[in-house]
């Protein structure tokens, strides 16, 4: 190696190295290098905010979860027949237990007077 072919950091910091060894038909793929980073770059980023978006999502679909377990179980509570005597006795509602099932079916209309008898 003589001494023209050694690289000093020098050369290399004020871009001596880039302007000796410039060629012209190096341009189209250095462009093309160039531009293939920057859309790395960026697709990296947005890559990158999608999967923030979506964690964001999940925690708010996870806390969405739970409020739904909690209001099934609210409202299985309120259905149980227990639970709605509980709040009759509460409110003080007189209201009759049927043990059985209707006999007679009467439905009203302005239309027609209609009585549907079960046997």
């Amino acid at each position: 190696m003589s001494n023209k072919d050694k690289i000093s950091f020098g050369d290399f910091i004020n871009g001596y190295i880039i302007k000796k060894g410039f060629n012209f038909k190096n341009v189209f793929f250095v462009g093309f290098i160039v531009f293939l980073s920057i859309w790395s770059i960026t697709n990296t980023y947005n890559t990158i905010k999608v999967r923030y978006d979506i964690t964001i999502l999940q925690k708010e679909i996870d806390v969405l979860r739970n409020r739904s377990i909690d209001y099934t179980v609210k409202l299985q509570e309120l259905g149980r027949e227990h639970a709605v005597k509980k709040m009759l006795i509460e409110k003080n509602i007189n209201l009759i237990d049927k043990k059985e099932p209707a006999i007679e079916i009467v439905a009203d209309s302005k239309l027609s007077n209609n009585k549907i008898v079960k046997q």
